[in-house]
This record gives C-alpha cells, sequence and structure tokens, in this order.
C-alpha cells in the first residue's frame, strides 16, 4: 500500500492532490512542508492509496523529488 497526503480544513473536508509516495513518513513529511505554506488548511495526514508512486521526500534537503 502507498499514501497520499491529504490536508484537512476547518470544515473537515479533506483534500489531497495526485502526488502519492511510498511511505506514510514521506506522505506526513510532504504534508508538514505544504501546510507551511497554505493559510486555508488546520491540519494534514497520510492516508492509504492503492496506485503507482510518483513522489518521494528526500530527507537530506527536505523536499520533494519525482520517483524514477
Amino acid at each position: 500500500m502507498n499514501f497520499k497526503s491529504a490536508v484537512i480544513m476547518s470544515n473537515g473536508e479533506e483534500a489531497s492532490n495526485g502526488l502519492v509516495f511510498r511511505t506514510a513518513p514521506e506522505a506526513e513529511a510532504y504534508g508538514e512542508e505544504l501546510l507551511s505554506r497554505w493559510f486555508a488548511p488546520v491540519g494534514h495526514k497520510a492516508i492509504e492509496f492503492d496506485g503507482p508512486v510518483t513522489h518521494k521526500w528526500n530527507w537530506e534537503n527536505l523536499k520533494l523529488e519525482e520517483a524514477l
């Protein structure tokens, strides 16, 4: 199972984009970074997703990269 990052809005709705990660910690790290740039979401979480991995989180540089 792979993972996506979902942001949580103030009304409780969740939204995600097309980025899929191999691990929950990668999705969480991306969600935290994304949340730091947005003002509308109030939280984030990793959700399981049954689809191919598209991206990875570079822990050394703390940034998003395309998965090869």
